[in-house]
């Protein structure tokens, strides 16, 4: 009986023995195995939750492109004139413009509220935007909102419309710096030197000059151009331009085309204004003229006719102005007013 109790023991003993070997060979094991779940874990969490911040953050912008970007598509394209020369570029802005706010505020359309607005509008000037430009932004996004019906977000918190080209950006040019402008474009491109000089003598805003069509001009009469554009507010208007350089350049750049724009990129299709604009800043810099802006043609015409007439209502009918309030932020004084009646009035008067 002893000896099989000593037995028992001896056996008890090889048997801890042995798990205690097989513990200690096998524990770099079960540690490294332990380690490797562990990190197997975390990363499919780490994994998990960067997902839900990405689907958090896109949201909105999944949203829009899955359920809602048919309403932007569609106010876009409906909201746009079919007549307008650059409709494509027109409508991709709008679309980008929604879509570029939409992202900022990070929510679906029907949860944007007035302090969404006011935090972009924030957003806008804390970029530098110019307050015209913020203001027809938060316009396009009230558009939106008028166009899907409810309740419109802009409708309250909707700035003050500028007052228009209330700017001293925006100048007209001495006729020294006009003759400057003019010699240097005129040495270096030649159809840019006919589009200055048809902006300078027309006095018409940039959109009516470039999307203007050869139809559009009658040049039947040597030295006289006449044009039926359609101007600010879609109103169609005949214009006269009186001027033998400006008829012979622009007859022999038009040449025997038949249709379409006039004005044509260095690909043969339309030009853009913006690229009218940029050529325009380089010449201006070149002779010297600070802050130039296609609308300071405008400005130029209104001023020299302004000095010419030495009438507002004159310099109104020539910008073709519906109010002559805007006319005076054009022309700050007229002070003598020419004297077109007394002749005929003294006349009459030494007859009797």
């Amino acid at each position: 009986m002893r000896v099989v109790k000593n037995i028992l023991v001896y056996k008890l003993f090889l048997l801890n023995n042995l798990i205690s070997q097989i513990i200690y060979y096998l524990y770099p094991i079960v540690y490294l195995a332990i380690i490797f779940i562990l990190k197997v874990i975390v990363v499919d969490i780490i994994s998990y939750m960067e997902q839900n911040i990405v689907l958090s953050k896109s949201n909105s912008l999944n949203t829009l492109s899955s359920e809602n970007s048919l309403f932007i598509d569609t106010w876009a394209e409906t909201t746009t004139k079919r007549s307008v020369y650059d409709r494509l570029v027109r409508v991709a802005d709008k679309k980008n413009r929604l879509f570029a706010f939409f992202q900022f505020i990070n929510k679906p359309i029907k949860e944007v509220g007035g302090l969404d607005i006011l935090l972009y509008k924030k957003e806008l000037e804390s970029r530098k935007v110019e307050s015209s430009t913020i203001y027809q932004y938060l316009t396009q996004i009230g558009s939106f909102y008028n166009y899907i019906g409810g309740i419109n977000p802009v409708a309250h918190v909707l700035p003050v419309a500028p007052d228009p080209y209330h700017s001293t950006k925006t100048k007209a040019l001495t006729d020294e710096q006009i003759s400057r402008l003019l010699e240097c474009v005129k040495s270096r491109n030649k159809r840019d030197y006919i589009l200055l000089r048809f902006f300078i003598l027309s006095g018409l805003r940039r959109r009516e000059v470039i999307q203007l069509k050869v139809e559009d001009l009658n040049m039947n009469t040597d030295g006289e151009i006449l044009l039926h554009t359609e101007m600010k507010g879609g109103i169609y208007r005949n214009k006269q331009i009186v001027d033998t350089e400006l008829y012979s350049l622009l007859k022999d750049y038009i040449g025997g085309r038949g249709g379409g724009s006039v004005w044509l990129n260095y690909r043969g299709g339309p030009l853009t204004s913006d690229g009218f604009a940029k050529n325009m800043k380089i010449y201006s810099k070149a002779v010297k003229i600070d802050g130039f802006h296609i609308h300071s043609t405008r400005h130029t015409f209104a001023r020299i006719t302004a000095e010419d007439s030495g009438s507002i209502n004159d310099v109104q009918a020539a910008l073709n102005h519906s109010s002559i309030r805007t006319t005076k932020y054009y022309v700050d004084v007229i002070e003598t007013k020419k004297d077109r009646w007394s002749a005929a009035v003294r006349k009459r008067i030494d007859r009797a």
